[in-house]
């Protein structure tokens, strides 16, 4: 009987001892697993942090892109609005028009995948909790879409004012097309408006800079990061240092009438006409 009970203490033993094993290896697997997952789904929410964060700032470095490329047509705009109204039907007409037509404003469309991406992980982002920076992505990526859809309307009627007064010239008695057109009170507040958009557009690059600030302290990514992952993206190196966003930056002064030299030949041409003299 006392070989029979050790015998038994002993299955007793092995059976704990084997259970035991097994609990703790499979803890030790689901725990690594939990661990891992955790660590993975850290990763992912940074990843599509970075690429969101990203997207905004490439946004305003495409509206400055624009901004910066628009000194010409502000260039061409205040000097068709200088020429003496009474004089425009001694120019030729084609120089007009095509001052007209040389003043081309590009229409903004932006890049939406990281919004979609960032969209479709809304249950991933409310899962870790993060709920103010969720609200204010969203947000930013409003402002954005207005942003662009305000632009775009603008560009839009601007083409139309043009195009109607062309049109409305064909059943004029007028025989210059370049002053008809230059005359309407409504080509010349579209025409009149291009400085006004250039600081409208430095504006909106300085506030979602801003906002992106705001989204980089919610979710604790510097923001040396996301302009390193954005020149990544871009494969290009950063133009300029990213400083504290001043909002009085946005204004800058319209071109100087020096800048002319830029439609120097147009310039002789009018001249010629008007007769001036140097």
């Amino acid at each position: 009987m006392s070989t029979n009970k050790k015998t038994r203490v002993a299955w007793v033993k092995d059976l704990l001892v084997a259970f035991a094993a097994t609990t703790l290896s499979i803890i030790l697997t689901f725990g690594t697993s939990m661990v891992v997952n955790r660590v993975n789904q850290k990763k992912e929410r940074m990843l599509t942090a970075m690429m969101v964060m990203s997207s905004i700032e490439t946004f305003a470095r495409e509206i400055d892109g624009i901004a910066d490329g628009m000194g010409h047509e502000d260039t061409l705009s205040q000097y068709l609005l200088h020429l003496p109204m009474d004089r425009l039907e001694d120019i030729p007409s084609q120089v007009i028009v095509d001052m007209i037509n040389d003043i081309d404003l590009p229409f903004i469309n932006h890049d939406q995948s990281a919004e979609s991406i960032f969209k479709s992980s809304i249950d991933t982002w409310k899962n870790l909790g993060n709920f103010q920076f969720i609200d204010y992505v969203g947000h930013s990526f409003s402002v954005i879409n207005q942003i662009e859809k305000n632009w775009n309307e603008w560009i839009s009627a601007h083409s139309q004012e043009i195009t109607n007064a062309k049109k409305e010239f064909m059943s004029s008695t007028s025989r210059n097309m370049g002053a008809y057109v230059l005359k309407k009170a409504e080509v010349r507040v579209q025409i009149d408006a291009i400085s006004g958009w250039i600081e409208w557009l430095r504006y909106c690059s300085a506030l979602c800079r801003q906002m992106n600030r705001i989204n980089m302290s919610l979710i604790d990514i510097p923001e040396e990061e996301v302009m390193a992952f954005t020149d990544e993206r871009e494969l290009e190196p950063v133009q300029e240092a990213a400083g504290d966003v001043n909002f009085s930056d946005y204004f800058k002064p319209p071109i100087p009438v020096d800048s002319m030299y830029t439609i120097k030949s147009v310039q002789e041409i009018v001249d010629a006409a008007l007769n001036v003299r140097k």
